[in-house]
């Protein structure tokens, strides 16, 4: 991705980028950029940019997709974070929840991400679309001056 290739209008950033692990930090500072530009409170902007994270770390790592599209959506009472792929058809949210009273030594490695994302978003939804996986996160503004 360039920086041509995002999109910014209107509290809207539209960005498509490759299955490509060097793609994750160049949307990340996109999403930077607009969460800055647009305000958010720090527990707004670290929900973000965690979910982003985790859901295009996930899409790279185990899919086999050619592309994902990311959308972030900032309105007055809510932001919206989809992340879309063209990968096998996967439901993040059918994942176990992660054995969090176990000891460290005894967990397998991974699984922790969508755990994550759902602990910091209001709503997370997954449907399949045709040929894509699409994840819908929500995250409601309120609270956000007292942050």
């Amino acid at each position: 991705m360039h920086e041509c290739d995002a999109v910014i209008e209107a509290g809207r950033l539209s960005v498509l980028i490759g299955n490509d692990h060097a793609e994750i930090a160049r949307v990340g500072t996109a999403v930077e950029r607009m969460v800055a530009a647009e305000n958010l409170g720090p527990r707004l902007s670290y929900a973000i940019e965690l979910a982003l994270d985790e859901l295009v770390t996930n899409v790279v790592c185990h899919s086999a997709c050619g592309q994902i599209e990311i959308t972030l959506a900032i309105g007055t009472d809510k932001v919206t974070l989809t992340v879309a792929d063209d990968g096998y058809p996967y439901d993040p949210l059918l994942a176990p929840d992660p054995p969090l009273t176990e000891p460290l030594e005894t967990r397998r490695v991974g699984g922790l991400g969508i755990h994550l994302v759902r602990s910091l978003m209001d709503e997370v939804r997954y449907r399949r679309d045709g040929d894509r996986n699409i994840v819908t996160c929500t995250l409601a503004r309120s609270g956000e001056a007292t942050e």
